[in-house]
């Protein structure tokens, strides 16, 4: 599945079991490369935007060719994240380029608050977080990303065969 989502820092919650992927970003197209990190942590985002150490560095990207203005870039990491139903796992985006991606933040008059859910697609939730500076490293700002999560389910996979069965495999007896 695919959910496209805006926001830097941001909680998943499961309603399914899932893998969280990858991610893809939306870069400015004065960026030909770009740099970044991938932070996550057990959990919602929610008082620990300022706490470095509650978070796990998960991966840094270098030199990733950035794609055309208005298309997706993917960052080639597979993530694994794995999400069981009802857990809720948050994560922080960011480069350390300077104004690198094309921003999609909904702060006050929007109708969008940070916190509550921006998007779902009914095996994820796409909670939206916050744009603040965090002590995550040197160079590394308030970059909000607008953003496209990949992530892989069996929620929804049903099977029916033409004897009614509903198992994942049947036998079967071929007459020749």
């Amino acid at each position: 599945g695919k959910l496209s989502t805006q926001g830097g820092m941001f909680n998943i919650i499961a309603h399914d079991d899932l893998t969280i992927d990858s991610f893809a970003v939306m870069f400015k197209p004065r960026n030909p490369t770009v740099n970044g990190f991938i932070f996550g942590k057990s959990g919602s985002y929610r008082t620990f935007e300022q706490n470095s150490s509650a978070w796990n560095d998960l991966a840094n990207f270098d030199s990733v060719s950035a794609s055309p203005v208005g298309q997706f870039t993917i960052i080639p990491i597979e993530l694994n994240q794995h999400l069981a139903p009802g857990d809720t796992e948050a994560f922080y985006l960011t480069t350390s380029n300077s104004n690198p991606v094309i921003n999609m933040y909904y702060g006050h008059g929007t109708g969008i608050q940070q916190g509550t859910i921006f998007k779902s697609d009914g095996i994820i939730d796409f909670v939206q977080g916050t744009a603040n500076a965090y002590p995550f490293g040197n160079s590394i700002g308030p970059n909000v990303l607008n953003i496209d999560i990949y992530y892989t389910t069996k929620a929804g996979l049903r099977y029916v065969w033409s004897n009614g069965d509903t198992t994942a495999a049947i036998g079967v007896a071929p007459a020749q």
